[in-house]
């Protein structure tokens, strides 16, 4: 009977990051070949034996020392925005970490701390805010980040057209409802066909036709 092979090691590297958890070296495997690691908390109070599968799923946040400082507060509106945000950039089974630490985004030093997080960004406006970069492709920095509505943060997508004419610069969206020329149309001239923003915007739609009945 073959000997039972060790599990596959998991995506850690010393100096990983996972929200005030910084990983210093490799622990002891457990029961079952279950990869372990040891992580320094920020607050430098103590050093934690956490499992590989624990640190990729996001389910510690430190050594214990948020949960009991923040009174609930780690539950909050801001706290989740701070958590994703770290996640999405630092941990690789996260969905979202192909477009943000996939493709260089990181987090600050400065917002590795909820505490200076919440004195630069403040309480969320409202429950339809959520954390939006100013440049997409810059990193989460108090200088790049602001709370933004869904609408806002569709409008700054990398995939958003956005056309200066006239001296301003603006959404196609906001062209449209400017021009009176559908959105389509206004894509299909700019991007398809690579009209200048002069004739996109100024070229007046082309009267239909009416159709002939037969025999007229």
């Amino acid at each position: 009977m073959s000997k039972r092979v060790g599990r596959r090691p998991l995506p850690i590297t010393i100096g990983q990051r996972f929200r005030l958890l910084t990983v210093v070296r490799q622990g002891p495997p457990a029961t079952g070949g279950h990869h372990r690691w040891w992580c320094e908390c920020d607050c430098k109070a103590a050093c934690v034996l956490v499992y590989a599968s624990v640190l990729l799923r996001g389910a510690t946040s430190s050594c214990g020392c948020l949960r009991s400082s923040q009174q609930g507060r780690s539950y909050s509106a801001e706290y989740r925005s701070w958590a994703h945000m770290h996640q999405r950039c630092s941990n690789p089974t996260d969905h979202s970490y192909p477009d943000y630490g996939g493709r260089g985004i990181q987090v600050c030093a400065r917002w590795q701390s909820l505490e200076l997080f919440l004195a630069d960004m403040g309480p969320r406006p409202g429950r339809d805010y959520s954390i939006e970069r100013i440049d997409v492709d810059g990193n989460y920095a108090p200088e790049n980040c602001i709370w933004g509505t869904a609408q806002e943060q569709a409008r700054n997508k990398r995939t958003s057209i956005w056309i200066e004419h006239g001296g301003e610069r603006l959404h196609i969206k906001e062209w449209a409802e400017r021009t009176g020329i559908c959105r389509a149309t206004l894509r299909y001239r700019y991007v398809k066909m690579k009209w200048s923003a002069e004739r996109t915007l100024t070229t007046p739609l082309r009267a239909r036709q009416p159709i002939k009945k037969p025999g007229s």
